[in-house]
């Protein structure tokens, strides 16, 4: 008997401090302002907290991330500063611990997603992957993509018609 409480007792305070922390670390209650913040603030904040090791979101934020923020990320890519890494509460993977490339890489993902995050939580990523990155936007530049992140709600095609060639990661006028 004497085992058993002491293991309800063990239980039951690792529940709470899971809870805790997930509540401490979550988007709403840390003052992190997804409505007021730019995804290159949101970099600098998961940085000055990175003891904390991993931010947790309740939900994806929708076309938070835009065309205008991703040279910046771009740039950022290959940063080797540690930050905390990203997930949604959602998450059964966790990653404890990223660098600013890594997640700024994430902030693209979303961009292209029309959400952030994308997916569940962010990984470490390879040098392929990065020149994936980098190769998508020199083909977004180069040939005048319209990025599909929100296209649909700004590209009114009544009024305008225009020969839409599909990209895989974008709308192609011509």
């Amino acid at each position: 008997m004497k085992t058993l409480t002491k293991y309800a007792l063990m239980l039951g305070f690792l529940f709470l401090f899971a809870a805790g922390s997930i509540n401490s670390w979550s988007a709403d209650e840390t003052g992190f302002d997804f409505s007021r913040e730019s995804p290159t603030g949101f970099l600098i904040f998961l940085q000055k907290n990175k003891n904390q090791k991993i931010y947790f979101i309740r939900e994806p934020v929708v076309n938070w991330v835009n065309d205008e923020h991703i040279p910046a990320l771009i740039d950022l890519l290959d940063s080797q500063e540690q930050c905390m890494s990203v997930a949604l509460r959602a998450s059964s993977k966790i990653q404890m611990g990223s660098t600013v490339g890594n997640e700024a890489a994430f902030l693209i993902s979303g961009y292209r997603a029309g959400k952030f995050p994308a997916n569940v939580n962010s990984r470490v990523l390879s040098e392929e992957d990065k020149n994936e990155i980098r190769a998508w936007w020199r083909e977004i530049q180069t040939n005048n993509i319209v990025p599909i992140s929100g296209v649909f709600n700004t590209l009114d095609l009544s009024h305008n018609p225009i020969r839409i060639l599909i990209w895989p990661t974008g709308l192609q006028k011509g």
